[in-house]
């Protein structure tokens, strides 16, 4: 029981240790593995204004376009409402697409919305490249007024609190196990010595009064040394 509870409280105490030197990447990656990970969003505004989608007859199909170059692993979060004019439908390219779709209209988008005067829209961009998005009017006639707002979002994951009080978490246990392990071991040498000590003194004392040697005042050294003093006299004067 012994040897297994020391075992356990070295294992633990490595383990935490382990933790705490891991190189910040692997122990993020780690922690993000077994559940220990909690995500944070950094936003930044892209746009946030009221822009004008012409006029037009529906043959024509004119829009209004923004494009923006974006990472992989970031996401758009984007809102319209439409003040004046019709319902707009909100689409989504990559670059290569959207060249495509602006010439013949053909290509297929990201993403799209339905036709509202009210939306919300998200996505999230698997490669980096310059992404366009195109905001369409539902109905020919005079230009519609929006109020736009676009958003990047990164989205970042990192240890929680709990991950970060891990390591020494399991150093402070560790130790704790090691140290009521060995514990007996280093104090009952000095309770047995101490114990010796006192039976010793105790008959040097008993010794002392036999003999009718004087004992009050004197240290143990100095009972011992009387006691052989008497010895040796009495050797002399018994040959």
């Amino acid at each position: 029981m012994k040897r297994w509870l020391l075992t356990i409280g070295v294992m633990l105490l490595i383990l935490g240790c382990v933790f705490v030197i891991l190189p910040p990447q692997i122990f993020n990656q780690f922690m993000d593995l077994v559940g220990l990970s909690e995500t944070t969003y950094n936003s930044t505004t892209l746009i946030e204004k009221v822009v004008e989608v012409p006029p037009s007859k529906m043959i024509n199909l004119p829009y209004y376009n923004q494009s923006f170059y974006i990472n992989k692993g970031f996401s758009i979060v984007g809102n319209f409402t439409v003040i004046i004019g019709s319902s707009v439908s909100v689409f989504g390219f990559d670059n290569t697409v959207f060249k495509s779709w602006s010439n013949n209209r053909s290509g297929e988008p990201l993403f799209f919305t339905v036709s509202s005067k009210n939306s919300t829209f998200s996505y999230k961009f698997k490669q980096n490249d310059t992404y366009n998005f195109v905001f369409v009017k539902s109905e020919e006639g005079a230009s519609t007024i929006i109020l736009l707002s676009l958003n990047l979002v990164e989205e970042k994951h990192g240890p929680s609190i709990y991950a970060l009080i891990l390591g020494p978490i399991l150093i402070a246990i560790g130790a704790i196990i090691i140290m009521f392990r060995i514990q007996p071991d280093i104090l009952q040498p000095r309770i047995m010595r101490k114990d010796q000590e006192y039976a010793q003194m105790k008959a040097t004392i008993q010794v002392a009064k036999t003999l009718g040697i004087p004992i009050k005042g004197k240290t143990i050294e100095q009972i011992r040394q009387d006691i052989k003093d008497y010895m040796d006299k009495e050797k002399q004067n018994n040959p």
